[in-house]
């Protein structure tokens, strides 16, 4: 609740309550505005959904750092340094010396921190994130009375505008300090001036419910919010002054909030008007139509639409008036609300088509709709009318028409990539990343596509291909088995794709058993003996490494950090750097082991007697499998996980036991 508070004698402050809404943040607004009672006429030109325009928010070359420091030396001209004024000679100098303030007292006129005087640290904040600095000067007026004031507190700097104090605990430690204050302010601003995703705010551009007081009972009304800029302004303060308010002028009112009212009576006092005369208007640009939702493939100017055949628009209009657009309101509608023939299921509703690409519009800039169009069965020729509105508060300008023709057209093919992906497992739920594929040679990877078909002709199943580009119908490294030819992968599986249908590719590919590279392989959409229709539906980039063995044979062997692998890549056997012998799944979860860890185990051999030993550096053996004398042998890390000796004739003589693990 707002009301009137001592700071200290003899001087007295009128806090007013903000909440600055940052991440869970709330933060309080101190607002400094007891004024001479002269000035009691009510509040003129105020707009609670248009405290200050845009373009005056973000002005960040209204003053150099003299012109600031001037200014604050024009409301200050005469510090009161050593607390000589007030009621007795001594009244200030006592409250500092009781409260253990140092003097001398320094306003904000001589104000240092890190040696950069006020002035420096506003202009430096203002630069960095593009807010008007005089917006920062109000808001230190209106938070702690610091322009005005010729014996502040350390206190009023240390919160110097009200950045992370709570209507309900103290400050937050820290955002203590006027450079950080200043900082994260402008900071904040900036974030909802940009409409950041990772700053939070309740706030949006459009119908906002804002309270007159901290207290609910207080009630308050819906405001339309029409810019960024008073976004913000309610984001660091969120209270409008009720109409009590605003006729009390600098005074106070029943059920008050004073933050955003005094934002608006300083800032137009100290530095003119804060908004212009609103003008809205637009000029039409362009109308483009494509058969393609990435629109590239554009509908030549004439061609008409096949009956119930979806489409792409894309229509470009200029903002002729003084307002900023934003994406969040400002919408293409259909003439008098009707609801359109050519809607799809992609429309904001039955007579809203899109709302604007661009985040932000300003004056003079274009302005892009981009959305799907659905035409109907009925044929003839359609002149469906649009409309631009900014979404709950106002049209703007007329209507302009689209031509579309629904007939008969001549026969054309366009397809679009749904999707692309690559997998490890045949049943294709290991997905893998397309631009980075690692495999041994020899090894499989599954690719399945979707394909739209987004012309007006069926495509053949039999005819159309998944083929080789880049350059086009060159023969690939990995083609397989699976392959139509060695240049065509696969056909769709279902045969004929019909048109706004889609289609499933799906083959695999084997890495080469000789090349030991990264490759990049591209593929198309081949229509056989007819056409191109794609020479980019999608591309792998894969390294291929040498395979590890799956064996070893008589007087053979493996050394530290080499492995055998199963043929089917589930299980290895590694001889670990500490000595220690080790079989794991897929998964590096330890299946056995020979228990040798600091041993000094550094190679392991199939010896032409049938053991298997491990000897550290002096040829001191540190494990065997205990075979010796069954002759000669080969060791197989097998496929079902279970590592096994044969001897000569395919009898196992010792394996690990963990064949199934």
């Amino acid at each position: 609740m707002i009301s009137p508070q001592f700071i200290h004698q003899p001087k007295t402050k009128l806090i007013g309550s903000a909440l600055l809404l940052i991440a869970a943040l709330i933060v309080v607004s101190v607002s400094l505005s007891m004024q001479n009672t002269a000035e009691a006429t009510g509040v003129t030109g105020w707009d609670a959904g248009r405290i200050i325009d845009d373009s005056v928010f973000t002005n960040v070359n209204t003053m150099s750092v003299q012109q600031i420091q001037d200014f604050l030396v024009s409301k200050v001209p005469v510090c009161d340094t050593w607390g000589t004024n007030g009621t007795t000679s001594t009244s200030r100098s006592n409250y500092f010396a009781s409260m253990g303030y140092p003097l001398p007292i320094k306003c904000l006129t001589d104000y240092t921190e890190n040696g950069k005087s006020a002035a420096q640290i506003i202009y430096d904040a203002a630069q960095q994130y593009q807010i008007n600095p005089q917006v920062l000067i109000v808001l230190l007026q209106k938070e702690q009375g610091l322009v005005t004031d010729d014996w502040p507190d350390p206190t009023q700097y240390k919160s110097a505008t009200g950045y992370g104090c709570p209507d309900t605990s103290v400050c937050d430690s820290q955002y203590y300090g006027f450079t950080n204050q200043i900082i994260n302010s402008a900071k904040m601003f900036r974030a909802i001036i940009n409409n950041s995703p990772t700053w939070y705010t309740p706030y949006v551009i459009g119908n906002n419910y804002i309270q007159y007081n901290p207290s609910a009972s207080c009630g308050g009304s819906v405001v339309y919010i029409q810019n960024r800029a008073t976004q913000a302004l309610y984001n660091y303060t969120p209270y409008q002054p009720n109409s009590a308010t605003l006729a009390a002028g600098w005074n106070t009112a029943t059920c008050g909030a004073y933050g955003n009212r005094n934002f608006y009576l300083y800032f137009t006092k100290w530095f003119g008007a804060a908004t212009s005369a609103a003008t809205y208007g637009y000029s039409f640009v362009s109308t483009e139509l494509y058969y393609d939702y990435e629109y590239k493939n554009k509908i030549p100017d004439g061609t008409a639409i096949e009956p119930g055949q979806k489409f792409y628009a894309q229509i470009t209009i200029k903002n002729t008036g003084n307002q900023n657009w934003y994406s969040d309101n400002l919408h293409l509608g259909t003439s008098g609300d009707g609801v359109s023939q050519f809607q799809s299921n992609g429309w904001l509703g039955g007579n809203r088509p899109a709302a604007m690409v661009e985040s932000t519009v300003g004056q003079g800039e274009n302005a892009t709709f981009q959305f799907e169009m659905q035409a109907p069965t009925d044929l003839g020729t359609y002149n469906e009318q649009f409309g631009v509105l900014i979404e709950g508060y106002r049209w703007i300008g007329g209507c302009f028409s689209v031509p579309i023709t629904v007939g008969s057209s001549d026969p054309y093919y366009s397809t679009e990539v749904v999707s692309f992906k690559a997998y490890s497992d045949s049943g294709m739920t290991s997905e893998l990343s397309t631009s980075n594929i690692t495999k041994y040679t020899d090894s499989k990877v599954y690719i399945k596509a979707i394909i739209k078909n987004t012309g007006n002709q069926t495509l053949s199943g039999s005819l159309t291909h998944i083929a080789t580009s880049d350059p086009i119908d060159r023969v690939s490294l990995f083609n397989d088995s699976s392959w139509i030819t060695n240049s065509r992968a696969a056909a769709a599986q279902e045969g004929d794709i019909l048109p706004q249908k889609t289609g499933i590719f799906t083959f695999s590919i084997t890495t080469p058993s000789t090349e030991l590279a990264r490759t990049k392989e591209q593929f198309g959409l081949v229509i056989e003996g007819q056409q191109w229709l794609s020479d980019n539906v999608g591309s792998l980039s894969i390294q291929t490494n040498q395979r590890p063995s799956s064996s070893i044979f008589a007087n053979v062997g493996v050394g530290v950090n080499e492995w055998l692998l199963s043929n089917n890549e589930q299980y290895m056997l590694i001889l670990q750097g500490d000595g220690n012998l080790v079989l794991y799944n897929k998964s590096w979860k330890a299946l056995w082991a020979s228990n040798t860890v600091g041993t000094g185990g550094i190679r392991l051999i199939m010896q032409g007697d049938g053991n298997l030993v491990i000897y550290d550096k002096n040829w001191k053996p540190t494990w065997n499998s205990g075979t010796a004398g069954k002759g000669e042998s080969s060791l197989y890390m097998q496929g079902d996980g279970n590592l096994v000796i044969y001897d000569k004739n395919w009898k196992p003589t010792w394996n690990s036991g963990t064949a199934g693990k």
